[in-house]
């Protein structure tokens, strides 16, 4: 239990005038009421206590008569970082507490952390359990000349490189473990996490041949043990609400939900229409087309594994028709366009160096 939990916690048996202390000294206007196994009973703000003195209750009395025994609360398996700001601005609420399955308080976000836009959201624990692979098998010959003297996962862009960003966003949401796929040749990016300081578990593992885009998957599937990963090329920052994919992947009991985003393109010319002996059929004034393209951002299940050979290449592309040739939910998790951005391209990596800070 958190130490500085505890400061907001009232007993039934607390008197008003000792409760009203506890609250002040929490500065936060509420306290919660909770039973000896830190059980969520309620909650009592100065509010209520104002109330109690207006109908004459003395402050030597006990608390259990006064606080609001229909608390608003999260369970920490479903934190929703839109519906709690929405919830604090129309409820005015100072507090909200997280608690497990069993009600017992694990964590309070404040006002502060989800509606002050100039301080940072609070870090729901969504991946404590859950890790990450990150596909850095590839040559980066998209990326060429470059990446013949840097992995492309160590260009940097405003003092960091492009894979400490991808990291950054998952870490928000207290991912504690990542799986490196990397080729046989690559020691540089190893060295680099050496010689830094993690505070995240990470393990590199060596494809002794190209295994394409999933085929390195099959390498990972001893070290993973919990029932959900998440997947990530090397060269996709996203700024993702992983609260609300990862209860949506369990909502759809998918076996593998994609990331995807709406890709809105416009053609600067009039397109025309032909039939298939270049007959003149119509035109269209410069034409606006509407795609859905996949990011390379995945959750997956462990099922995945049963489709995946041991060293035996293969692409995401030919996993995702396996299994859903299999009958196995697939589904699709839209996002819109500016939340994500594709470094694995010269074009695309200038475009970063400029609007990283906008992802």
């Amino acid at each position: 239990m958190n130490n500085n939990l505890k400061k907001f916690f009232l007993f039934t048996n607390f008197s008003i005038k000792k409760s009203l202390k506890i609250i002040n000294l929490s500065g936060s206007g509420t306290a919660l009421v909770v039973n000896k196994k830190n059980q969520l009973l309620g909650t009592l703000s100065d509010g209520d206590i104002r109330r109690a003195v207006i109908r004459n209750f003395d402050f030597n009395n006990s608390i259990k008569n006064i606080y609001n025994k229909n608390p608003t609360f999260f369970y920490d398996e479903n934190v929703d970082t839109d519906q709690l700001k929405n919830i604090f601005l129309d409820l005015k609420l100072e507090i909200i507490p997280i608690v497990d399955k069993n009600k017992i308080v694990k964590e309070l976000i404040f006002w502060t952390d989800v509606v002050d836009d100039k301080k940072k959201k609070k870090n729901y624990q969504t991946l404590k359990n859950i890790p990450l692979v990150i596909m850095a098998g590839g040559s980066g010959t998209r990326m060429q000349p470059y990446s013949y003297i840097l992995p492309k996962t160590l260009f940097p862009i405003n003092n960091k490189s492009i894979v400490e960003h991808i990291i950054e966003k998952f870490k928000n949401y207290g991912l504690k473990e990542i799986f490196f796929s990397i080729n046989k040749n690559d020691n540089l990016l190893e060295t680099y996490f050496k010689s830094k300081k993690n505070d995240i578990k990470i393990k590199f593992v060596r494809e002794n041949k190209p295994l394409g885009t999933s085929g390195s998957l099959a390498l990972m599937k001893k070290y993973i043990k919990n029932e959900i990963f998440l997947v990530s090329n090397c060269d996709v920052i996203a700024n993702l609400d992983l609260n609300k994919i990862i209860k949506f992947h369990k909502s759809n009991k998918s076996t593998l939900t994609l990331i995807a985003a709406k890709k809105h393109i416009k053609i600067p010319y009039a397109s025309l229409e032909v039939d298939d002996k270049n007959h003149f059929k119509g035109l269209k004034e410069k034409p606006s087309y509407k795609y859905i393209v996949n990011i390379g951002v995945y959750v997956c299940s462990k099922k995945v594994f049963e489709y995946i050979n041991i060293n035996k290449p293969m692409n995401m592309t030919d996993l995702i028709s396996k299994l859903n040739n299999s009958k196995h939910n697939v589904v699709i998790y839209e996002i819109d366009d500016h939340q994500w951005i594709d470094t694995g391209q010269i074009s695309e990596f200038k475009k970063a160096l400029k609007d990283i800070d906008k992802i």
